[in-house]
């Protein structure tokens, strides 16, 4: 009697395991329309899990710019007036990174540890 309940409890009851792919939750995309105008970058501020990789589609609208991430020396972009470049960031560990134009205008990336799962359905 023991071992036919010890069995349903372990066929139906027990809490199930569900395994995600490893693609599903590492080394994602995340592409982001980006403006340059007036001496600024709209948005300013990108937030990212660590392993994800970020597309910026840099548009500059008034004037050429370079998007330029401090501490990430394989990023140095150039964005001439009247077209978009995408900008590919990966790599990045833990953190906050700056970015600029050269002239003043900045933001930040911030790379976390993992996603803010706030509301989502535990596994």
């Amino acid at each position: 009697m023991i071992a036919l309940l010890a069995a349903g409890y372990y066929l139906f009851l027990r809490p199930k395991t569900i395994t995600k792919n490893p693609e599903e939750v590492l080394n994602r995309t995340e592409a982001v329309d980006v403006i340059a105008k007036d001496g600024k970058f709209t948005p300013d501020s990108f937030k990212v899990e660590l392993f994800d990789t970020l597309k910026l589609n840099i548009s500059a609208v008034d004037r050429d710019y370079v998007f330029q991430v401090r501490e990430y020396p394989r990023m140095d972009v150039n964005i001439p007036a009247g077209q978009t470049v995408v900008a590919t960031i990966e790599f990045l560990g833990v953190g906050d990174y700056v970015f600029d134009c050269g002239e003043g205008c900045t933001g930040t990336i911030t790379v976390v540890q993992e996603r803010d799962t706030e509301g989502e359905e535990p596994n």
